[in-house]
Order: C-alpha cells, then structure tokens, then sequence
C-alpha cells in the first residue's frame, strides 16, 4: 500500500474523506484546516481517484522518509530514490520546498541538492522547469514536493498534472468563476444528493448545475483530461468504468440575470456532456422547478471584492432573502457570503459553516435547513 494523500479546498477536508471512504479507499488521517486527507492505496487506486474524485485537487504519492542534516546526506540519500520509475527521458521536474526547525534550513539549496541526487541517478541532466508549466496539459512535468520538517525529509510526489479542477468542459467563463472542486465540496457540504431539485439563482458560467448534473449522471468529472501518472515511464492505466445503474432524477437549473453567463453556462455544460436547465433571470424573477418536494438552493451570488461591479453590494443577498421567502419555504439553500453584513442583507437565519478560500478571498459557507 502506498502513502498518498488527496489535497483539497481547505476547510472542506471532511467531505474529501468522506468522498474517498465512499469509493472504499482508506482513510488514514484528516488534516483539518491544511486540505489534506492521508489515505493508503495501490497505483491503481492512484488512478481511479484522479479519474472520478469530484472535490480533491490533486493526489500526491509520498515517498519512504529519511533524516539528513547536511547536504552531503542529503545528496546520498536522495539518490538512492527510484527516479527512473516517476522521471521519464524528456520529462523536466519542478521542486517546492519547505524547511521547518532543521539544519537543511536553505530552501534553495534543497532543491539543488534532490535535483543533482535525481541526476545522479538517471546520469543525465534534468531541466527544472518554471512553476506555470504546471497546469500545462502539454507540458511533460513532474512536480516534486519536498518538506523538510526536525531534519526529516520527506518526498512528495504528484501523480494528478495539471490541477483536478480543470475538467477541460470550462472554456468560456463569466465573472469570478467558482472552481470546479470548491463548486461540487460545497453541494457535497449542503446535504444535496441525486435525486434532488437544485437551483443555483447566481450560476454564471454554470458551475454549480454542472457539477451536479455530472454527479446526478455517474459522469466521472475527469474523463476529459489526461493526468501525470499516465505519463510516467512504466505508466499507470487508467481505469475502465463501468456504467452505474439508473439514478434518480430531478431538476437542476441555473440561472443568472446576464446573458453572456448564460451562453457561457449552456457551452460549458455541451461540452461536460450533460443538459441541466439555463435560465436567463434576475433572482427576483426566479422560480422553483415544478417538483413534488422542495430541493436544495446552492448558490455563490455575485459580492462586490469578487466582481469589481457598481451598485449596493448588499442589493443581490436582499433580493435573494426576498426569493427564498417568498418562492422557496421548506428548501435547504446554502450559500457563500463575504462577510456578516451581507448574510444580515438576506434576513435568513442561517446556520455559520466552514470558511473557504474563492478566488483569494476568504468566505463563509452558510446553511439554512428548513
């Protein structure tokens, strides 16, 4: 078994490791407030999970740790590593260190001394590429992340490429776009499950209703992108998944009161191969799909920091309180909020979640059950 670990949005580990429990693989340790979920697995495991996890953003391998002191040690020990089985002839690395209370306290230093142990070993010389050759799908790029932490070394490396939040249906976008992985932790975090109406009355580019309608459909989120383990020099396959049973069905639908979102939004959806519904609205104008049961309201409305708009930053979340009275009674509604004066706008009793970070800026997941 291997030592592997799903990064994710912090604050929002629970739902990684409950995403990872769900598909039998082997919690071992959440870190909370890091976005770190340690869990054991095989190499095909490490496939399975870049392919069908919808809220991680990346899996990295760990590496057998060892002790140095100084860069000779390292240098040896380093070497001693199975380079040739991650680092391919034309593949360039790129090294992120971080040295804690040890006496390896230069970073850069660290990084010379495991690229030249690398060398070493492959007896040729490795290209240290530039950090935004990273999310390059082109590029052939091992991230290789080193801590250095009481003169323990630990080698971390990735296995996922570019991050797992680039799906590769999102092509056209519409103001301060939600990530892929925040968007689907978050309907994973409100309680939303298929099966369930949903309505997101500030979609944009369809974020929301997108993750969802993958997730209602058994889509795997990643199937449209190619991942760094099947790029390695004995490549790792990835796996054939099999088609889930019929799963319940409800309607999902976004809309959003511009109509470049909502073009943007039905594009992107196209491409993901799924159809949930687009509506061009205002949220004072929205309206519930005809269902036989409330549903879930998941929502990231547009907040002043993020979209650089004129107008009272307060006017949406008081439209939106308005909505959810008047035309929403018994549905759950969870949503982001910048800060206190904009949930106090709604005048919803909402429920205080985890902070998260969007885009930079930190906010406040909210949950009004009714």
């Amino acid at each position: 078994m291997l030592a592997l670990a799903a990064h994710c949005p912090i604050g929002l580990e629970a739902v990684t490791a409950s995403e990872l429990a769900g598909l039998g693989l082997r919690v071992e340790r959440v870190r909370e407030d890091h976005g770190v979920v340690d869990w054991a697995g095989s190499l095909a495991d490490v496939a399975a999970a870049n392919l069908v996890l919808r809220t991680a953003e990346r899996i990295t391998l760990r590496l057998e740790p060892f002790r140095a002191v100084h860069f000779a040690e390292l240098r040896r020990k380093a070497a001693n590593v199975e380079w040739e089985r991650w680092i391919g002839a034309d593949d360039a690395v790129i090294v992120r260190v971080t040295s804690r209370r040890s006496k390896l306290y230069h970073e850069r230093g660290v990084a010379e001394r495991v690229v030249g142990a690398i060398e070493d070993r492959l007896g040729r010389t490795v290209e240290v590429a530039p950090a935004d050759t990273l999310d390059d799908p082109e590029a052939r790029v091992q991230l290789l992340v080193i801590r250095v932490q009481n003169d323990r070394v630990t080698l971390r490396l990735d296995t996922s490429g570019p991050r797992l939040h680039r799906r590769g249906y999102r092509q056209a976008t519409a103001k301060a776009p939600l990530r892929e992985t925040l968007a689907a932790s978050i309907l994973a975090w409100s309680g939303w499950r298929p099966g369930h109406a949903l309505v997101d009355p500030f979609c944009g580019s369809g974020t929301i209703p997108i993750e969802a309608a993958l997730w209602a459909g058994g889509i795997a989120p990643s199937t449209r992108r190619s991942f760094r383990f099947e790029r390695w020099p004995a490549p790792v396959q990835r796996p054939e998944l099999v088609p889930p049973d019929e799963l319940p069905t409800a309607p999902i639908r976004g809309s959003d009161r511009e109509e470049g979102a909502i073009r943007a939004a039905r594009a992107n959806a196209e491409r993901a191969g799924v159809a949930p519904e687009f509506v061009q609205c205002p949220v004072v104008d929205c309206e519930p799909p005809p269902v036989d049961a409330p549903g879930w309201i998941v929502t990231n409305p547009p907040y002043a920091r993020r979209t650089a708009h004129g107008g009272d930053p307060l006017r949406p979340f008081a439209e939106f309180g308005d909505a959810v009275r008047s035309r929403f009674a018994g549905w759950h509604c969870t949503m982001l909020c910048p800060d206190e004066d904009s949930a106090r706008a709604t005048g919803l009793p909402f429920d205080v979640g985890p902070m998260v970070s969007n885009g930079g800026i930190r906010v406040r997941i909210l949950h009004l059950a009714p």
